[in-house]
């Protein structure tokens, strides 16, 4: 009788003990996957914070870039807002204001998107327009150099810095959207210009 008792207490600490370890290691596993979530979200929030970094470091090499811009267009002439913003308008349709744009199948290249040597485009008639300076293929990457081959031949073939046919000389293939995309973004400059 006494044996019968302990073996049902013992049945019944069994019973208990499974419980206790079976609820351990429910609350081992909902801690072990909190702390995992809470690790993963730790891990896509650094690599958000990295993300924002390299985007803020790319955004101020474009800012950079883009103050390069402003000076060698600036410096290239005598000031002439609505010249200056139409050189604006095109290098932003032409490259976005990347200097290392390129494009495969024509091989323009540059913020103008100048043609190579290799082709008869800007580069090699502005070193045929002039012998003071001797432009290579490199020279179309160069803000400040692009921007000097496209105002010596603009020089040459519209001294009167007529905006449309500063356009159609520069793409004379391409067709109305191409005016059209260049002359938006030259309104605007225009406005920004006016602001300030």
């Amino acid at each position: 009788m006494l044996y019968k008792f302990f073996k049902n207490k013992m049945e019944t600490l069994r019973s208990i003990s499974y419980v206790m370890v079976l609820s351990l290691l429910v609350i081992f596993m909902s801690v072990f996957l909190s702390y995992r979530k809470i690790y993963a979200n730790e891990q896509a929030f650094m690599e958000r914070v990295d993300s924002m970094q390299i985007l803020m470091t790319h955004l101020k090499d474009q800012t950079d870039l883009f103050e390069s811009i402003f000076d060698s267009i600036s410096h290239s002439e005598p000031l002439n807002m609505r010249w200056y913003n139409m050189k604006l308008a095109m290098v932003m349709v032409e490259s976005e204001f990347k200097d290392n744009a390129v494009n495969p199948t024509s091989g323009a290249g540059g913020p103008f998107q100048h043609l190579p040597l290799s082709k008869n485009g800007y580069v090699r008639e502005a070193n045929r327009l002039q012998d003071s300076i001797f432009f290579t293929d490199m020279d179309r990457f160069d803000f400040f150099k692009a921007t000097k081959i496209f105002e010596i031949v603009n020089n040459h073939y519209n001294p009167q810095k007529c905006i449309d046919v500063a356009i159609h000389r520069h793409n004379p293939r391409a067709g109305q959207w191409y005016h059209d995309r260049i002359m938006r973004w030259y309104r605007y400059f225009e406005a920004i210009s006016y602001q300030m």
